[in-house]
């Protein structure tokens, strides 16, 4: 993708490419997984966890600029506002968390369908 492409255009599904390998977390969560696996096991994944942490490099180019991953990082770190995919489409929507909150307390507070006892079509028809 050309880097002029802006981020809304590259939709949700889009990831900037990592600044760092956070090989930390990698490590705790191999450990993690394979806890319940014999020793010898145990040996043989952590060898090969190692030799492949021991060879993964960044990525080349910065599919983001300087300025939008910071734009970016800003949103994420936003509390105040809310960012989901798109019912629709490949976008995805910015919303302020009050209204979000708004919406979520009305869709679960009151039902949005209301069930009826008898068809309302039924009296529609008797006139």
């Amino acid at each position: 993708m050309n880097s002029d492409t802006t981020s809304k255009e590259k939709g949700p599904k889009f990831v900037p490419a990592p600044t760092n390998i956070p090989h930390k977390n990698i490590v705790a969560e191999i450990k993690a997984a394979i806890r319940h696996l014999p020793d010898d096991s145990k040996d043989v994944v952590r060898t090969s966890s190692a030799a492949v942490l021991h060879r993964v490099r960044l990525p080349a180019h910065n599919n983001v600029s300087k300025e939008k991953r910071k734009a970016l990082n800003n949103l994420k770190k936003d509390q105040s506002r809310v960012v989901m995919k798109a019912d629709k489409g490949n976008g995805f929507v910015v919303m302020e968390r009050s209204d979000y909150d708004k919406m979520e307390t009305l869709l679960t507070t009151d039902p949005p369908m209301k069930w009826f006892q008898h068809l309302p079509s039924a009296d529609l028809n008797a006139n």
